[in-house]
């Protein structure tokens, strides 16, 4: 029964492919079809995996608007998922250009950009990404990929706990997080971040890993003195000197 099952969910799948392979080329060729129908044409088959039916019908969205975003943004994901991540690119930079304020543009822009090694624009367009939408979790993680790929730890750090306080159960924010900490020597700030991915997926073997490694370099360095505010210091001073004279008192004793 499962394998029937089964054979008749892969049948069902292999027509809707079909359908979209057909049905796209002959939307985009009716004089009537609109971008907004082009791009809901495009959506569909993205979602079934055809990223090729969905460029077609995208590029066809924009040629009947050329300043309609979305459709420049669909194009360059389909494009991106074909791995033309320069084409893609092309397709970013339309669609940030004829609508700037349109986040996931940005965003996915950088994404290109760190994809064809051009990390430092990737950067920006992150940021942009985040001028645009502040609340944007995705655009503070991939910033702070980029910026562990160009070894920049601290400012990973802030882009990874900027995006765990956007998103607190994003396992992998917290995972990379920990990374990004350990690599500053932070390794009880990165156990605790280890330990909130691990806490929302269980068994993350990036995590474990990382956890393990900081739990033995902490363990090797014991406690760090240079660690304790100024003001700690005063009565660790104050009960030295204390147990001194009354060491001296019992001496002349």
């Amino acid at each position: 029964m499962k394998r029937t099952g089964s054979v008749r969910r892969a049948c069902v799948m292999v027509m809707i492919v079909i359908g979209i392979l057909v049905i796209v080329p002959v939307l985009a060729q009716i004089p009537g079809a609109t971008p907004e129908s082009l791009v809901a044409a495009g959506d569909e088959a993205y979602r079934e995996g055809n990223y090729t039916g969905a460029a077609l019908a995208y590029r066809e969205a924009t040629m009947r608007n050329a300043t309609y975003g979305p459709a420049w943004l669909g194009l360059g994901n389909a494009l991106y998922m074909q791995e033309d991540y320069r084409q893609a690119l092309d397709a970013y930079i339309q669609a940030t250009n004829v609508t700037p304020g349109l986040s996931d543009a940005w965003l996915d822009k950088g994404n290109a950009l760190r994809q064809l090694g051009r990390t430092d624009e990737a950067i920006q367009a992150y940021e942009q990404a985040i001028v645009m939408n502040p609340a944007s979790e995705n655009a503070y993680y991939n910033l702070g990929l980029a910026w562990q790929e160009l070894g920049n730890n601290p400012a990973a750090t802030e882009a990874f706990d900027q995006a765990t306080r956007l998103s607190p159960r994003d396992a992998y924010a917290w995972r990379k997080l920990g990374d990004t900490l350990y690599a500053q020597q932070k390794y009880q700030e990165a156990i605790d971040a280890y330990d909130r991915a691990l806490a929302i997926q269980p068994g993350m073997p990036e995590a474990i890993k990382g956890r393990d490694a900081a739990q033995k370099r902490a363990s090797e360095e014991g406690p760090v003195l240079s660690s304790i505010p100024l003001p700690g210091w005063i009565p660790l001073i104050a009960a030295g000197a204390a147990a001194a004279i009354l060491a001296l008192r019992r001496k002349n004793d």
